[in-house]
């Protein structure tokens, strides 16, 4: 049975997948990798590519992006496809590392953490707030379960990541870029940029959505990923 591996964003475990996972796993092994310790975006490459044996699919969303492109970069024959949500291969810039290095500095108990979630966070995350309450309460319930050393861990990763565009062009797995047409935080116009760059990319754009399709428009994104999917699944079977 084939692998795919989903890769959450900042803060995010397997719940933020959840929608896909149900349609994944008859067809699928799927594993849900937590970055809780490693405090680099290469280190977290590494663990994947340590913890998880042969070749698999890459779902990521946000840091997972991150995380898959870096995979597919360090080593490519291990990666069959690639699915990027709403992600970014650029890194921080100085404004961005200033408000990450407070984050970090600040949130020292639980409490911290609320605030900087509800305040800092929340608000990206969906275009249409008054009917995904529960995507946002979602969101504050995994990042909580987290906790404050992985808050600060995974944003350590981001804050210090290199860019990986100058390295995009060494892709060459088949690659389905998805992002939500309102994304606040990684928008349209960066997932263009990854189009441009992987050769064998197709871009997508999910309507009336923000940062969290699989969770804002869960059937359609879900239903994109699957397809794409099962695409490259057939074709290795033919």
């Amino acid at each position: 049975m084939e692998q795919v591996v989903l890769l959450p964003g900042l803060m995010c475990d397997e719940r933020l997948f959840e929608p896909l996972i149900k349609l994944l796993k008859p067809n699928y092994r799927v594993h849900v990798p937590i970055m809780d310790t490693q405090k680099s975006i290469d280190g977290m490459a590494k663990y994947l590519l340590n913890t998880i044996s042969g070749s698999f699919h890459l779902v990521g969303l946000s840091m997972g992006g991150i995380i898959a492109m870096t995979v597919a970069i360090k080593d490519p024959s291990r990666v069959k496809s690639m699915v990027l949500m709403d992600t970014s291969p650029h890194s921080d810039s100085v404004r961005k590392q200033a408000i990450r290095d407070k984050q970090i500095e600040t949130v020292n108990q639980p409490s911290d953490l609320v605030r900087i979630v509800a305040q800092e966070l929340k608000p990206n995350y969906v275009h249409d707030r008054s009917s995904n309450e529960h995507v946002l309460k979602l969101c504050m319930e995994m990042a909580m379960d987290l906790g404050c050393e992985v808050f600060i861990n995974q944003c350590s990763a981001l804050r210090n990541r290199k860019s990986l565009m100058d390295s995009l062009s060494f892709i060459d797995c088949k690659t389905l870029v998805l992002c939500g047409e309102h994304d606040k935080l990684c928008p349209v116009t960066v997932h263009e940029e990854i189009e441009a760059k992987i050769s064998n990319a197709e871009l997508s754009i999910i309507p009336n959505c923000g940062h969290l399709p699989i969770l804002e428009k869960p059937k359609l994104s879900s239903e994109k990923i699957l397809a794409f999917l099962g695409e490259g699944r057939n074709k290795c079977l033919v």
